[in-house]
């Protein structure tokens, strides 16, 4: 399949959401992609994702746009392989790709939003940047830093 320019312009385009698959790591701070594609899911109606590219991907159309969710099924650290198979098969470009992972140096729910730069430490995006060769991807990160004080 490749991704074919509609009659707006646009093309298919790629959210990969970060995590760790298997019931020990639901609703963590640190599967924060994860959840945000199950929000994303939800909207296009909860359909069944398909099992392909080391992962599990659904295809649907928000806002618009045609749309690819990836939650990467080789754990954070090896991301990169799936999202560069899906990449490859369906000829997405890097700056077509959304990753959604957490960051432990943000504060917990804050928002950042990137259309390039290094991974920041971030194992699963790290992997992402090296297997597609670049760091012109965009991410969104969403902050797991803890707030609290220790003063009484």
């Amino acid at each position: 399949m490749v991704a074919e320019s509609q009659s707006d312009g646009s093309r298919l385009r790629l959210i990969v959401g970060l995590g760790n698959p298997g019931s020990k790591y639901d609703k963590t701070r640190h599967n924060v992609g994860f959840d945000c594609l199950e929000v994303l899911k939800r909207r296009l109606g909860n359909p069944m994702p398909t099992a392909k590219h080391e992962g599990e991907l659904i295809r649907g159309r928000l806002a618009g746009r045609d749309i690819l969710l990836l939650w990467p099924l080789t754990y954070m650290n090896a991301s990169g392989r799936s999202v560069q198979q899906v990449v490859k098969f369906f000829k997405i470009e890097p700056s077509e790709v959304l990753v959604i992972c957490d960051d432990l140096a943000l504060p917990l729910g804050k928002l950042r939003i990137r259309k390039a730069g290094s991974s920041g430490g971030q194992k699963g995006l790290e992997d992402i940047l090296r297997c597609l060769n670049t760091t012109e991807v965009p991410r969104l990160r969403i902050g797991r830093a803890s707030t609290f004080s220790s003063r009484s």
